[in-house]
Parts: structure tokens; C-alpha cells; sequence
């Protein structure tokens, strides 16, 4: 990959803890937040941070070499590093961490042992998972599906030789976005259709579904919306033509990041406020969970 995801979290835990945002940036350092508004900054870590996930209780990040953290409240955090493969992504979808990356396909149901699954190929990059079914996308327009996470059909994606860079599911259907503006959506993870997206030429890395909404944001500071997956509005972000990485929802809030620690969040997905990091290295993800 030409660029690295990089993980902020938010969960609310069982048992009435408080909802806490987590961010991690090229650095290494980790950035808190109770509310996606007013962030607190930690120490760096010895890596880069690529990608984080909430699920099982607990806090999980990711990065280079091998970088996997774990903590239960965002506070305490243990190493739990597994070869030296850098690794690019980090989902947890139906009760599953999926850990993606170079030459990396990992699953876990409890965020600290993974195992290393075949099938889908290198170069991943995502995941999603709805209606039983598990899709994974990469590198060179791969798409792969599996209702069982061990065998797995190679699918066409319509991306050609583009990466696909972000995966979501919502409202019945499966969104991927990815280089070159592309966008194409599939009710089953089997047969895609290309859709038009406001962003030309320029690349997509994210995509997210939250409250009937699907946001998607990339290069030039560029965020469509659609309420169905198939037609798009294009946005103002306030981010300029700085790149934006990632995005992630739910609970009423919106949350993107992206170059130069930007950060901006949004109550409805269309309208957009900047907020104020702590960092000037870039924040590359985001998960909600």
C-alpha cells in the first residue's frame, strides 16, 4: 500500500463506562477523546499505528512489523506483537477481529491471539461482514467472499487494477470505494455495480454506514453522502485540498481524520466542524464501535 490506516476508536462499554474516542497518528502517539470533540494526547509508542478496532471489551491497534496493542479502558495497554509484517487494517465485524495487511490475513474472536487464515491473497486492505456473509478487499481490485472465513470466492469487483481501500455495509448492501474515485456497491458481496461518485479522479479511502447514511472521504479534502449507497452528494469538509483518510459514525456523531492531524466531526454526516487534535502527524483511520 502507498499509505497506511491508522486507527480511532470509540466504544461504549458494558456495564456504563464512559464513551471514549481513541486515535492513533504516524508518530506513534495516541489521542483521547470523550466526546469526538476535546482531545487529550499520550506518549508515543515505538511504531507508527496503522489501525485500531473496539470489540470483546477491549481496545485494539495496529501498525508496523508486526504492532498489535491491546487495553480495557484506553489507558493501560499491552504488547502483543506477531511477526514483523506490516499490517494495514483492522475490523471487527460480527463478533470478529479481521487483521489485514502485507501478506497478512488474521482472524480473532478475542483481540489478543489471532490466527492466520488462507484464501483471500496478499495485498488486503478491509473487511465487512452482512447477511452471513464476510467480504475482503485489497490490492489490484481484489474482492473475496466467505460466509465462513476459511473458503473463500474470488469475486469481480469493477475496480480493475485500482485498490479498494474501504468497505461497509449497511441498509442491505455492500459499498467498496477506493482509487480513482470508483465506487461500487453489491446486495450480496457476489455481483457489483459501478456507481458515479464526486470525487473524478481522485482516490477514495474510506467509506462508512451509520444512521440510514453512507460517508465516504478521501483525497482534496473530499466527503460524499448517500442515504442508499447508489447516488451521491458531495460535501464540504473544511479540510481544503488536504487529504482526508478515514471516517466512522454512529451514536449521532461523525468522526474523520486525516493529513496534518485534522479532525473534524459532524451530528448528521453533512455538515462539518474542525477540531483541534494535539498533532501535527497525520491520523490516518477510524473505526466506531
Amino acid at each position: 500500500m502507498s499509505f497506511i490506516l491508522l486507527g480511532i476508536l470509540n466504544s461504549q462499554a458494558a456495564g456504563g463506562k464512559q464513551k471514549i474516542f481513541v486515535a492513533g497518528d504516524t508518530s506513534g502517539k495516541r489521542h483521547t477523546s470523550p466526546d469526538g470533540v476535546t482531545w487529550t494526547q499520550t506518549a508515543a509508542v515505538a511504531l507508527e499505528i496503522s489501525d485500531g478496532a473496539f470489540g470483546a471489551e477491549l481496545y485494539v491497534m495496529v501498525g508496523k512489523s508486526g504492532r498489535i496493542d491491546t487495553s480495557p479502558d484506553a489507558i493501560t495497554w499491552t504488547a502483543r506483537n506477531t511477526g514483523t509484517n506490516d499490517f494495514y487494517g483492522l475490523d471487527f465485524v460480527n463478533d470478529v477481529f479481521i487483521l489485514t495487511g502485507d501478506n497478512v490475513f488474521k482472524t480473532s474472536t478475542n483481540g489478543t491471539g489471532y490466527t492466520d487464515r488462507s484464501g483471500p491473497g496478499g495485498g488486503l486492505t478491509c473487511a465487512a461482514y452482512g447477511d452471513g456473509v464476510y467480504v475482503v478487499g485489497g490490492n489490484s481490485g481484489v474482492i473475496t467472499t466467505s460466509t465462513n472465513l476459511s473458503s473463500w470466492t474470488s469475486r469481480t469487483s469493477g475496480f480493475g487494477t485500482d485498490y479498494i481501500t474501504g468497505l461497509a455495509y449497511g441498509a442491505g448492501l455492500f459499498v467498496a470505494v477506493g482509487w480513482a474515485g470508483k465506487i461500487t456497491t453489491s446486495p450480496d458481496g457476489t455481483t457489483w455495480t459501478s456507481r458515479s461518485s464526486n470525487f473524478g479522479s481522485y482516490r477514495i479511502f474510506s467509506v462508512a454506514y451509520s444512521d440510514g447514511l453512507f460517508v465516504a472521504v478521501g483525497q482534496e479534502g473530499k466527503i460524499d453522502t448517500s442515504t442508499n449507497g447508489t447516488s451521491w452528494t458531495a460535501r464540504t469538509s473544511g479540510f481544503g485540498t488536504d487529504e482526508i483518510y478515514n471516517v466512522s459514525g454512529g451514536e449521532g456523531l461523525w468522526v474523520a481524520t486525516g493529513q496534518g492531524g485534522k479532525i473534524i466531526s459532524s451530528t448528521n454526516g453533512t455538515s462539518w466542524t474542525s477540531r483541534t487534535s494535539g498533532t501535527t502527524s497525520s491520523i490516518f483511520g477510524i473505526t466506531f464501535g
